[in-house]
């Protein structure tokens, strides 16, 4: 006589649950994971364009948004121009041809800090305009000293 294998069964069809939650539990975990790689990936992207970019015209941008496909094969980055710059179209075209250039350059310094097995591709999309602070140095310091 040959003997049975008995097979370990799922925890929730013990419990009367239907096997479908595990798939449900799983999608959560992924969304998480896409969610903190979203925040690592924008994260690493604006201290690149903020302490190695080179190019003038990166310099005043500040990124928004970054939104990851679900194969995390692309992100598209939400980019805000400074005020004084936004009502020019021909900075827009400038802005988004810096931000096409520097594609590479961030692709490779990302291949160096981060090990994914896959980097995204960046598109950059332009989604509103910042006010910049009239004197950055008011800021600093609050209120003087009393004599």
């Amino acid at each position: 006589m040959s003997k049975k294998r008995m097979l370990p069964r799922a925890r929730g069809s013990r419990r009367g649950e239907s096997c479908s939650s595990f798939g449900e539990a799983e999608r959560e975990g992924a969304g998480h994971r896409g969610a903190r790689l979203e925040a690592v990936l924008l994260e690493e992207v604006q201290s690149i364009l903020r302490d190695e970019a080179a190019d003038p015209v990166l310099a005043g941008l500040r990124l928004l948004s970054l939104e990851l496909s679900a194969d995390g094969a692309h992100a598209r980055v939400g980019v805000a121009l400074p005020g004084a710059r936004a009502s020019e179209q021909r900075a827009c075209r400038e802005a988004q041809a810096a931000l096409a250039r520097a594609e590479g350059f961030l692709r490779a310094l990302l291949a160096g800090r981060l090990r994914l097995k896959k980097l995204p591709r960046f598109s950059f999309v332009m989604v509103g305009v910042f006010e910049q602070d009239p004197d950055p140095s008011a800021d600093q310091g609050g209120a003087p000293w009393p004599a």
